[in-house]
């Protein structure tokens, strides 16, 4: 009886691309959220407005980087999101959630 062994090889994983969501202004209209590589904006006529459209998109599209950009032109990098699954993703849960447990609630 002949058998043979079969060693099997994974291809390593391509990272994946992260999701850039814009939030920029649009003077004198208000804000628009877009993102990077797409042709579709969104409009908004407060910037907090746009911030959350921004984030909800982004919590939906990961790994993805929350870009707000300033009236001036400067930008920064207002959140970032990652696989919850991930392991680095793992250990920053476990400092928030024990950074938010040490919070005694505020005096009435």
């Amino acid at each position: 009886m002949l058998t043979t062994k079969r060693t099997l090889t994974t291809r390593p994983r391509r990272p994946e691309a992260v999701h850039v969501f814009r939030v920029e202004p649009i003077e004198p209209y208000g804000w628009f959220v877009s993102l990077d590589g797409s042709p579709q904006t969104h409009l908004f006529a407060l910037r907090d407005l746009a911030l959350v459209y921004a984030r909800a998109r982004a919590r939906m599209s990961l790994p993805s980087v929350v870009l707000a950009v300033a009236a001036g032109g400067k930008a920064e990098v207002h959140r970032t999101y990652t696989d919850p699954r991930a392991p680095e993703a793992r250990s920053d849960q476990r400092r928030a959630a024990g950074a938010v447990s040490s919070i005694s609630p505020p005096a009435a």
